[in-house]
């Protein structure tokens, strides 16, 4: 059965346990970092975080979407999504 998940308020409090930092001083660190990746994802750049993850910007073109709720189909235009890519050490330590 899977476990609950961890709330960002919880993972401020042990990564400030971990690293004997006050909690406010790991929640500003927290911020901060969130903070620059969005910025940097904002400017169609990517972060990358050896042995964690890659985070990047992937571009979607325009396209014809159906509307669940009726069946219609409407025209979407091309976007942009954050696309995040798990390092394959950190996802060999999840077995």
């Amino acid at each position: 059965m899977p476990q609950s998940s961890m709330t960002k308020s919880q993972l401020i409090k042990a990564v400030a346990k971990r690293s004997g930092i006050s909690q406010s001083s790991a929640r500003d660190a927290f911020d901060a970092m969130i903070d620059e990746i969005a910025e940097e994802l904002s400017r169609g750049g990517s972060v990358s975080v050896p042995g964690f993850a890659k985070f990047s910007v992937q571009e979607r073109p325009a396209r014809e979407v159906r509307n669940p709720f009726d069946g219609t189909t409407i025209s979407k235009p091309a976007d942009r999504v954050a696309k995040v890519k798990l390092s394959k050490s950190f996802s060999k330590n999840l077995n």
